[in-house]
């Protein structure tokens, strides 16, 4: 937003709440209401065919957070991957092993979850640690917001069963949750179970623990972005980009040198 002002261009903000109904909505009126460019944050792998359509037309419009390599359009994401190896090597030098994923929806649907996973998958296997699809538990999304509840508990009384330490969670929303649910289970973190999100949110700064995450620098991305719709605009021609912006590792609270669990486990009686 600093950056279209200092141009004098003005931002609208339309949200679509995930929905890929209301996504399309936008994506057709816009351009037809003299809209000169969209920042695009997808809600999944939808409308495939407007996407196409403004392809087509050179329409200048940029993707944030994911990208779609079937479709030529540009896309302004973080180094999810790095992000990741950065969070499970961290884990792993602190003698994890046993280090579990969670993610709330399909790897396939969203390129940011799966370059995630593939960090993960990366880092155990480049410090010899077997990738053991027992202990990677996706997706979560499928459920409603009380069966997620449910389902969460369940599968993580299950992944304590397996002798889990520690946990990379897809994004820090759903490591709150995880912290939530093990601290209703009697699961100490980091004492018993190391945890670290994904995003760095600002709701991070108001909870009662301190949660090790990887950071998203979310205003570089935003400011490349513009640049890239703002050149486009200006330009008259569309010449997709691709813009990887790094991250860091951020430690805080929630990891700490590995501990058995076996006590743990054998003291928690399921509800």
């Amino acid at each position: 937003m600093d950056y279209l002002d200092g141009k004098g261009y003005y931002l609208s903000v339309h949200t679509t709440h995930d929905d890929p109904a209301k996504e399309r909505e936008y994506l057709i009126q816009l351009p037809l209401n003299g809209i000169k460019g969209i920042i695009l944050y997808p809600s999944m792998r939808a409308n495939f065919d407007v996407l196409s359509t403004l392809c087509i037309k050179q329409y200048p419009i940029v993707l944030i957070d994911q990208r779609f390599q079937s479709l030529p359009l540009s896309s302004v994401v973080s180094d999810n991957c790095d992000g990741a190896y950065q969070a499970v090597s961290h884990l792993i030098e602190l003698g994890h092993r046993r280090i579990a994923y969670i993610a709330l929806v399909q790897l396939e649907d969203v390129s940011s979850v799966r370059e995630r996973f593939l960090g993960y998958c990366k880092a155990l296997k480049d410090h010899g640690i077997p990738i053991d699809h027992d202990i990677i538990r996706v997706p979560l999304s499928k459920y409603t917001q009380g069966e997620t509840k449910n389902r969460l508990k369940n599968v993580l009384y299950d992944l304590l069963k397996k002798g889990i330490t520690a946990i990379f969670a897809e994004h820090d929303y759903l490591a709150i949750l995880i912290a939530k649910e093990l601290s209703n289970m009697g699961v100490r973190i980091p004492e018993d179970v190391s945890l670290v999100g994904f995003d760095n949110i600002e709701m991070l700064e108001h909870l009662e623990f301190q949660l090790t995450t990887i950071d998203q620098d979310f205003y570089q991305i935003g400011k490349i972005a513009a640049q890239i719709v703002l050149e486009a605009i200006e330009n008259g021609a569309y010449k997709p980009k691709e813009v990887v912006v790094p991250v860091k590792l951020i430690k805080r609270d929630t990891t700490a040198p590995r501990k058995e669990i076996s006590e743990i486990v054998a003291n928690y009686n399921k509800k």
